[in-house]
C-alpha cells in the first residue's frame, strides 16, 4: 500500500523530536526519498508513497512535506504546533508491518 508522502514525514518529523535530534526541511526531503527508494528495493517496486519526486536545485522535493514544514525555513522542525494536517484518511494514519 502506497502512503501519503505527509504521513511519512510526519514520522520522520515525530520520532527526530522524540529522540531530541530534530530534522530540517531538507533533511526530511531527503529522508523519505530515501526510505522511498530502500522500500522500491525491498519490496519488488512497490511504492512507499503516492507522490512523485521533483528535481529541485537542492535534491528531490515532495511539494506537500515543502508546503507543510516550510514555515521553519532551514531551522529545525522542533515542534508541530504551527502544522495543520487535516487532509489524512483515518485509513491512511498507520503503516502495515512492512512499512515500519
Amino acid at each position: 500500500m502506497a502512503y501519503p508522502a505527509s504521513l511519512i514525514a510526519q514520522i520522520f518529523v515525530n520520532k527526530g523530536i522524540e529522540e531530541g535530534n530534530p530534522v530540517t526541511q531538507m533533511k526530511l526531503q531527503k529522508m523519505v526519498y530515501f526510505a522511498h527508494g530502500l522500500y522500491l528495493a525491498a519490496y519488488n517496486k512497490k511504492p512507499l508513497i503516492k507522490e512523485t519526486f521533483q528535481a529541485w536545485k537542492f535534491g528531490p522535493v515532495v511539494p506537500d512535506i515543502y508546503h507543510t514544514y516550510k514555515f521553519y525555513g532551514s531551522t529545525p522542525i522542533t515542534d508541530t504546533k504551527w502544522i495543520l494536517r487535516n487532509d489524512l484518511n483515518p485509513d491512511e494514519t498507520r503503516l502495515d508491518d512492512s512499512a515500519t
